[in-house]
């Protein structure tokens, strides 16, 4: 499982979500796990939908969420707290306020009558790809439903 940090400027006022509250997030996508659900997951937590608690900003991703903390383009982000933690300055140059764990790595889906004919290579090459060394993410591993079940356990109770 996965944790997803919420990140603001070092010098920024901000000590809990509730001092974000209407603030503009970065987020990379409407189906991202660690900038669109863990925010979601995190105003729920305070009794606020996600668009009562942030307005979203879609984002390039990863540093790149951090940076746009860091450049004004938006005043927080939610990233994984690995890619966070990959940039050294990161720690200098922002402050985690809050996280939230338990996030579901990426998950591949295909129709269930795909044809075997795609299905089967394209699971092969799923399974043997490997990271480049340094690579925040790892390999593909075979689904496992009790690996990702209680993630969407806690998206099925959000009301967005």
């Amino acid at each position: 499982m996965q944790r997803s940090v919420l990140v603001v400027a070092a010098d920024d006022p901000a000590r809990t979500v509730d001092d974000l509250v209407g603030t503009p997030l970065g987020y990379v996508n409407a189906s991202c796990s660690s900038s669109y659900f863990a925010p979601a997951l995190l105003a729920a937590r305070h009794g606020r939908r996600l668009a009562e608690q942030f307005t979203l900003v879609l984002t390039p991703p990863w540093q790149a969420q951090i940076d746009a903390v860091l450049d004004g383009t938006v005043r927080a982000t939610m990233v994984l707290e690995d890619v966070w933690a990959a940039t050294p300055a990161n720690a200098d140059r922002t402050r985690i306020v809050d996280r939230v764990d338990g996030l579901a790595p990426p998950v591949v889906l295909a129709r269930a009558d795909l044809d075997a004919a795609v299905r089967d290579p394209l699971l092969a090459e799923l399974l043997a790809w490997q990271p480049p060394p340094g690579a925040i993410y790892g390999p593909f591993v075979p689904f496992d439903d009790a690996a990702v079940a209680p993630f969407y356990a806690l998206l099925d109770g959000l009301d967005v």
